[in-house]
């Protein structure tokens, strides 16, 4: 039997609520070649039940008996993985019909890119859409994988080979991704492939400030800052495309603290980013 070129991972624990259209959304992506491991890891009300309803030959149930936490049965499915190529996957969010599609096509035209995100809807409850994420793609994020969220974590599509190597899940995405962006190249295609939801049970909204001090914490250890402070470190985190006054202070900071070449090249490269910019609105006129 021929290994299939994708393998979905998606970890579920008491996700009654939405992990139907999860798993629907997954199953009925135009792209056909995949396996897609399902771990139910100890749920307690109807979730078995609705997956088993399932009766899809690419779905590889496993069932822990007992609780493990996400980190733990996240790796498990890496290691039961066939394909090189692993999407991530949460039981509360939505793949676009196109998602793999275009993310195995991006993955094989790239061989050394190592992890590719994409644009993404933020939905509520309800699965109405709040807010439209959009990914950085090129120079922009190969000058910004130092900040946190360059990449979507459920909406990853991976290469376990390269992956695998110096990596596995843990509790917390930035460091992961740091640690791997140092390594390999990391990418996101320029398109909304997702739908990510956000609800008083998911992990992003209830652990929010305490994420940032953890991400403050890797930051200063990665780049070997100490005397950065926190309230200094969410200012360099601000940085992105605005050029305001406010943020002339913060260039002056980085340049004093030493800080690494690629957050200082983030800010040149914004300059030379708008200085084409206008100039192609010239040649417009």
């Amino acid at each position: 039997m021929n290994k299939p070129k994708i393998s979905v991972i998606m970890p579920v624990c008491n996700g009654e609520k939405f992990v139907q259209k999860a798993i629907q959304s997954i199953l009925n992506q135009t792209f056909f070649d995949f396996e897609f491991i399902i771990i139910d890891d100890g749920s307690t009300d109807s979730t078995l039940e609705i997956i088993k309803s399932f009766k899809d030959k690419r779905i590889r149930l496993i069932i822990n008996q007992k609780n493990l936490g996400i980190m733990k049965t996240l790796n498990e499915g890496l290691d039961l993985a066939q394909a090189d190529l692993v999407a991530r996957m949460d039981a509360d969010d939505i793949s676009l019909k196109n998602r793999l599609e275009i993310q195995h096509n991006y993955m094989l035209k790239y061989p050394k890119i190592a992890a590719c995100g994409s644009s993404s809807f933020t939905i509520d409850e309800n699965g109405k859409i709040k807010k439209i994420n959009i990914a950085k793609i090129g120079w922009l994020l190969r000058n910004s994988f130092w900040k946190p969220g360059v990449l979507t974590h459920p909406a990853v599509i991976l290469r376990k080979s390269l992956f695998g190597k110096y990596n596995s899940f843990v509790a917390e995405d930035y460091p992961m991704w740091l640690k791997l962006g140092k390594r390999n190249q990391l990418a996101n295609v320029g398109k909304i492939l997702f739908k990510y939801r956000v609800h008083n049970k998911n992990i992003t909204f209830t652990k929010k400030d305490k994420s940032r001090h953890s991400c403050y914490k890797n930051f200063i250890r990665f780049f070997n800052i100490a005397d950065l402070s926190y309230e200094d470190y969410m200012a360099v985190r601000g940085i992105d495309f605005n050029l305001s006054p406010s943020n002339v202070w913060r260039k002056r900071f980085l340049i004093r603290k030493n800080v690494p070449y690629p957050i200082i090249l983030t800010m040149f490269d914004q300059l030379v980013y708008f200085i084409k910019y206008y100039f192609q609105k010239l040649k417009q006129a």
